[in-house]
């Protein structure tokens, strides 16, 4: 049995003809590569529409990944493609006699059924790659969870980023033609405007306080968003009154980590919130009964099935840990942000004797990270120390925040 071991399984190039894989043909149709090259050859006008979804090394048999290859390289010079284009092309690069020559591209040409065929022909041959990027997947896992010198942490968060990555590939590609994400990004634009021009105002995660949606639009995909402050200043109020507000009031799922408090803790932060009673007479019991009639009232509306709050309070939490969590969360959950409570409390895994502010700066990059993978906004609380204050007339900025990409509040 052939192997081919790589480090990124979702980077392998084309699989050999004769590779078999437990005694059995990899998933692949060569009447259906076939159909789809020779399609090109006849009608260069398919040849745009094939290539936004496939590449080179989707193809099984490697000879036509060549000749993919060969095509989209002349449609990019506003060259013909035809069989002699093709041939030309084809001997220029050494590769003519790989391919099966003159004849094989003439073959080719025979192949081709219909142009209503094309799109269907390439969204099979992909499906086609992505299982036989599942076997490799498989196997690259299988040989490494017998490598003793392997993390399992990091074995575990490798195999669910790759995961991800396949699931994704269908929808999410690594490259796009600017005309599609122009055309794309307008309607995104147009769908703002019809909604604007219907009274809406967010149009991200809302977090419930008019004066900071209307400047910001809500909390948007892709976005870290840091709250930083001193201890006891507020921080995990103020993310939690976000959380109630885009859940309760706007039917948001939100996932919460909460490294500091235990999810008892953050249960009685939400109630409290909910019947808008004081948290410290409801530890103690003195609360009066008109405060017991709010709970008894407002209480049952966090218990509905419409209110989805996911709350994880493992501690400590690494990087890789959260990662891992969070895609489950996003798979199973569907959540619309990730909260985080709070980042100096995070542990990082694998990363040596790095200063804290290094490993600060690492965890930052690794959440910008996941809220870009997972495409919705992450909310990380920050706290300051009290040489802060010390800076006066100087922004209070961690140097780790100083960076692109990172909406500071």
């Amino acid at each position: 049995m052939a192997k081919q071991k790589k480090n990124n399984i979702t980077e392998i190039s084309n699989i050999p003809d004769d590779v078999l894989y437990g005694g059995k043909v990899p998933p692949h149709s060569r009447e259906l590569e076939m159909n789809i090259l020779g399609g090109m050859i006849i009608d260069n006008a398919l040849i745009d529409a094939v290539t936004t979804i496939l590449k080179p090394k989707h193809f099984y048999v490697n000879a036509n990944g060549l000749i993919f290859r060969a095509i989209s390289d002349l449609r990019d010079r506003n060259e013909p493609v035809d069989i002699i284009t093709l041939t030309e092309e084809l001997k220029s690069r050494g590769e003519l006699d790989a391919i099966g020559g003159p004849y094989y591209l003439a073959e080719l040409s025979t192949a081709f059924s219909s142009q209503e065929s094309i799109i269907f022909s390439a969204n099979k041959i992909l499906e086609n790659w992505i299982k036989r990027d599942m076997i490799l997947l498989t196997y690259s896992l299988n040989e490494q969870c017998y490598d003793p010198t392997i993390n399992t942490e990091s074995l575990l968060d490798k195999a669910q980023q790759e995961i991800l990555e396949v699931t994704n590939y269908l929808q999410k590609k690594n490259y796009s033609h600017i005309k599609d994400e122009v055309r794309e990004t307008m309607e995104y634009v147009e769908s703002i405007h019809e909604r604007h021009e219907k009274g809406a105002t967010v149009f991200g995660v809302p977090s419930g306080y008019d004066e900071l949606d209307a400047l910001t639009g809500g909390f948007q995909k892709s976005e870290l968003i840091i709250i930083a402050g001193r201890p006891s200043h507020g921080k995990t109020a103020l993310a939690l009154n976000f959380a109630r507000n885009a859940a309760v009031d706007y039917g948001k799922n939100i996932g919460i980590f909460s490294i500091e408090m235990s999810n008892r803790e953050l249960a009685l932060r939400f109630i409290c919130l909910e019947s808008r009673v004081d948290i410290s007479k409801l530890k103690t019991g003195r609360l009066p009964e008109s405060d017991w009639a709010k709970i008894a009232k407002q209480t049952p509306r966090l218990m509905s099935s419409k209110i989805n709050v996911i709350i994880d309070d493992s501690s400590p939490l690494s990087l890789l840990e959260l990662r891992s969590k969070a895609r489950r969360m996003k798979a199973i959950q569907n959540i619309d942000m990730v909260m985080v409570d709070y980042l100096q409390l995070m542990e990082v895994s694998n990363k040596g004797n790095l200063d804290r502010h290094l490993e600060i700066a690492y965890i930052t990059r690794g959440l910008k990270q996941l809220a870009k993978e997972l495409d919705i906004p992450v909310v990380a609380l920050s706290q300051l120390s009290r040489k802060v204050e010390e800076r006066a007339g100087k922004e209070k900025t961690p140097p780790a925040f100083r960076s692109k990409g990172i909406r500071r509040n």
